[in-house]
């Protein structure tokens, strides 16, 4: 009896280590790909997307692939060159990871066919809901609060 007991034990602290390296590892994804967004690395942020990947966001989406949000960050790097990423929480177990964060960043010039695109720079609070499998984001639903920063 005791001996099952103990390999029951084993088992479970077993599972236990496993979903926190499982988690562990969700968090450092997203923390890299924020890290990557700061350093507007998109080729590197490419490759953190499934290829078939299901992207919604108030600006872009995408289903079946990266290309969409990388263009989607292309054109605000272009017209916004000095934004940033602030991340204020992660909350994360092992296959979604939620993250709040504002975005900063001061507007450049006027996009020529973007109507949609924030027309003097942007400063928003968003939260984004990424799910992860085998160590790549395959969906990713983000949702912007415009009048955080609105007063």
């Amino acid at each position: 009896m005791f001996k099952n007991i103990s390999i029951l034990l084993f088992v479970c602290l077993c599972n236990s280590c496993v979903r926190q390296d499982k988690t562990q590892s969700a968090r450092n994804l997203i923390i890299e790909h924020f890290k990557l967004l700061n350093e507007h690395n998109l080729k590197d942020l490419a490759k953190e997307y499934s290829k078939n990947v299901f992207v919604v966001s108030p600006d872009c989406r995408s289903l079946g692939g990266a290309e969409p949000i990388i263009r989607y960050y292309q054109l605000a790097f272009t017209y916004c060159k000095n934004t940033r990423f602030n991340v204020h929480e992660i909350i994360a177990n092992d296959s979604v990871v939620v993250v709040k964060y504002d975005i900063m960043g001061e507007k450049l010039t006027r996009p020529p066919t973007q109507t949609n695109f924030y027309p003097s720079g942007i400063s928003v609070r968003e939260c984004t809901v990424f799910k992860i499998k085998n160590n790549k984001i395959v969906d990713e639903d983000t949702y912007t609060n415009d009048s955080y920063y609105q007063g």
